[in-house]
């Protein structure tokens, strides 16, 4: 326990409150909640007795051999903490949320302007007629009578 509201206690006290904040919530937090207090101990140990920094959390999560997914998810958490941490100590670093990017992450969309999308349509447009587009002979010529070729319209009867 300690004895001194030095940092590494007052933070302590508030990764427990903010975990029993996100469990009353309705979330289950239990990976989250060994990562906070594995930090916990981590700034204890150390003596830490300033601020809660990007150096520091850094020096945390990147002190343990995991994934990269792993140490960015953990890192997560920890900027979500520190967000709220901020609201009872002014002097928080605000964490960059760039540093430690999931490895999995789905990458966005990418957007044609009109111009290119014209120019897509074009090309295909243009292809329509190769070769490339041409469909082999079925190997299967007995389903042809029943499903027809594939550039037919399915159900419509052949025309002989």
């Amino acid at each position: 326990r300690c004895s001194v509201n030095t940092f590494a206690c007052r933070l302590v006290d508030h990764l427990n409150r903010y975990v029993q904040l996100r469990r009353s919530l309705g979330y289950s937090f239990k990976t989250q909640a060994a990562t906070l207090r594995a930090f916990g101990r981590f700034v204890k140990r150390r003596g830490e007795a300033g601020l809660l920094t990007q150096h520091l959390v850094l020096t945390f999560v990147l002190g343990y051999q995991v994934t990269p997914n792993v140490r960015a998810r953990r890192y997560g958490v920890l900027k979500n903490f520190a967000e709220y941490f901020a609201v009872f100590d002014s002097r928080t670093e605000a964490l960059d949320p760039q540093v430690l990017p999931r490895s999995r992450a789905i990458p966005p969309a990418r957007l044609l302007d009109e111009g290119e999308l014209a120019r897509l349509v074009e090309e295909a447009s243009a292809g329509q007629d190769s070769e490339l587009h041409q469909f082999p002979p079925s190997p299967f010529p007995q389903y042809e009578e029943i499903v027809g070729q594939p550039d037919e319209p399915f159900g419509q009867p052949r025309k002989n």
